[in-house]
């Protein structure tokens, strides 16, 4: 059984709703690109232009990518949050050591203490 699959690299543009074919190529049974099946001319399409397989595909990898993107997300703002928490607990600290200073054993017995 030959079973040859085909890949595509593709520029998609959200703001104009377009994508364009980068470049395609068929898979060997080997893995690997077969040289004389790659297509480099770009060939643009508005959304509503493209075929079934390559809406259903083009939802899919926006729905990777939004999932990807959250994410992202997550990890910075725990990052920020984490940076944000060392950053008050040193300023907090050196806070504390400027304004509660040592009071002198003179000051001590005259308060009482």
């Amino acid at each position: 059984m030959d079973i040859s699959y085909r890949v595509r690299q593709v520029n998609v543009d959200a703001h104009l709703k377009t994508a364009t074919l980068i470049m395609a190529a068929m898979i060997g049974e080997d893995g690997q690109i077969v040289p004389s099946s790659m297509e480099r001319q770009p060939i643009s399409r508005n959304w509503h232009e493209l075929d079934a397989n390559s809406q259903e595909a083009l939802d899919k990898a926006t729905g990777l990518i939004a999932d990807q993107i959250k994410r992202y997300d997550r990890k910075v703002n725990a990052v920020i949050s984490a940076a944000q928490v060392t950053a008050t607990l040193q300023y907090g600290t050196g806070l504390r050591a400027r304004t509660h200073r040592a009071m002198p054993a003179s000051a001590i017995s005259r308060a009482g203490g």
